[in-house]
């Protein structure tokens, strides 16, 4: 009478990127880019939070290189992006001051000064991708 053989030893997987998951197609991967884009809707605003991540590691830990949010503002076919707010990694957000925005550009986005920060603040994403960028 034969005895069944030992289950075979555990597999140890060295490779960081296989032991989370990730599929071997990420392995090459050099840079990661996320946006958010949301449109309020009291005022049209349509406002992006960008965030870029070193790899595809660095997206599971929540570690973005740098965030930024900004709004678009439409003429047409043409697209202007003014900065809201950007943050480095690991660090608190800081956003754009508006009393530096020309006021042509206010009166083309339809808000206030105050009403751009209170959206800047309220609807910028930076702690979706950083929990650090919130403080």
């Amino acid at each position: 009478e034969s005895e069944a053989p030992p289950p075979p030893p555990p597999v140890i997987v060295e490779d960081e990127a296989a032991r989370r998951g990730l599929p071997d197609a990420f392995e090459d991967i050099d840079g990661i880019t996320f946006f958010i884009t949301e449109t309020l809707e009291e005022s049209g605003l349509e406002i992006v939070t960008g965030a870029a991540f070193a790899s595809p590691e660095a997206v599971l830990d929540s570690k973005a290189e740098r965030i930024w949010c900004y709004v678009n503002l439409r003429d047409g076919a043409t697209v202007r992006q003014i900065t809201l707010g950007t943050a480095l990694a690991g660090e608190a957000a800081v956003f754009a001051d508006p009393k530096r925005l020309e006021p042509d550009l206010l009166d083309a986005l339809g808000v206030s000064r105050e009403a751009l920060a209170k959206a800047a603040r309220e609807h910028c994403r930076f702690a979706d991708f950083d929990p650090a960028a919130a403080s």
